[in-house]
């Protein structure tokens, strides 16, 4: 049962109160004009009379309906009761399904998300928790990124926080500018777009790089066709899991042994994987030849390949070669040796 739900006997819980003080107030005046009561009856005494009478409280006739034999009036109350019995049984029992549901446990743990998200900065948004999106989401765990998941499936949501305690995520259309901002997309470096339909993720990409133009999105596509659409609408990066699919089968074909080693370095936490690291203006690595910098002896990577500030991409790179701010360092290790080369790039 959902939250709004509960809504609907709330309400014919009020109209059933304000229907029973408004009966009684009429009473009250056609009483009087027949000469059955001496006066009439006040809004606060029926509000009264309704609330005990659904309450079943019984503190007694508080309007003098049997001491002056007003039958209408009874008829109304012995109609009331019924009526209105009926509607706080009903409320009791939906509200005591809502709870035993858990739908007040979702609440407080979408409050509490919705309060750790504030303090996200620096993170990556993961939209979506289909099969590519669970498999992203697998592997941000692994490397220790800080990250927080959208997805418009509240099972889907549930299953990740039973699976991965501590996982933050978001019950809601990823697309819509309200859900992105519960997310702190102002705040986040990267967004992952991986929804079931294209027309979502285009939509999902344009929202975004108009909510944060500097942030980096990587947009999956069904279909090549969608690809061009989804750089259009800003997306950083596009992956096709066909086409990528299609060419995985042909190299596990023609080069059996590398796709191999390559498949070991996504699996487990333990393996040795590819990673890039930007040095920061910061680093005391700057003007430091990769000789003299030491990043093997103190973090155990082996470094493969540098990218300058310009895009040049540099193989083998040249022992002498002084570091400046702004090169991606592309190396390969496992996360702790890459957490030991962030910290010496920072």
């Amino acid at each position: 049962m959902s939250p709004k739900r509960l809504l609907i006997p709330v309400l014919l819980l009020a109209l059933v109160c304000i229907f029973g003080t408004i009966g009684y107030y009429l009473l009250g005046i056609y009483g009087l004009r027949m000469n059955i009561i001496p006066q009439s009856w006040s809004m606060m005494d029926c509000i009264f009379m309704t609330a005990i009478s659904l309450t079943t409280v019984g503190y007694g006739d508080v309007l003098g309906i049997y001491e002056h034999h007003y039958y209408l009036a009874e008829i109304y109350t012995i109609f009331l009761l019924f009526i209105g019995m009926g509607v706080v049984l009903y409320v009791v029992s939906e509200a005591t399904s809502f709870l035993v549901e858990g739908h007040l446990k979702k609440i407080v743990e979408r409050r509490r998300t919705l309060k750790s998200a504030k303090d996200l900065k620096n993170h990556i948004i993961l939209c979506g928790l289909g099969d590519t999106g669970s498999s992203a989401l697998t592997e941000l765990i692994t490397v220790g990124e800080t990250f927080i998941a959208i997805d418009e499936s509240e099972e889907a949501c549930q299953k990740i926080t039973e699976q991965f305690p501590g996982i933050l995520t978001l019950h809601g259309n990823a697309w819509e500018e309200s859900e992105l901002q519960k997310a702190g997309i102002e705040r986040a470096r990267g967004i992952i777009a991986c929804l079931s339909d294209d027309r979502d993720n285009v939509l999902l990409t344009v929202t975004a790089r108009v909510m944060n133009p500097s942030i980096r999105i990587v947009a999956r596509a069904k279909s090549l066709s969608s690809e061009s659409k989804l750089k259009a609408a800003g997306a950083s990066s596009v992956v096709t899991p066909t086409f990528n699919g299609g060419l995985r089968l042909a190299s596990e074909m023609i080069r059996p042994n590398v796709t191999s080693f390559l498949d070991q370095m996504l699996r487990g936490k333990d393996v040795h994987r590819f990673s890039e690291i930007e040095v920061k203006e910061t680093s005391q690595l700057i003007g430091t030849k990769l000789s003299q910098a030491g990043i093997r002896q103190k973090t155990g990577l082996n470094l493969i390949a540098l990218k300058d500030r310009l895009g040049n991409c540099f193989y083998n790179v040249d022992v002498e070669r002084m570091l400046e701010s702004g090169d991606i360092l592309i190396a390969v290790g496992t996360p702790q040796m890459i957490e030991k080369l962030k910290a010496l790039c920072s």
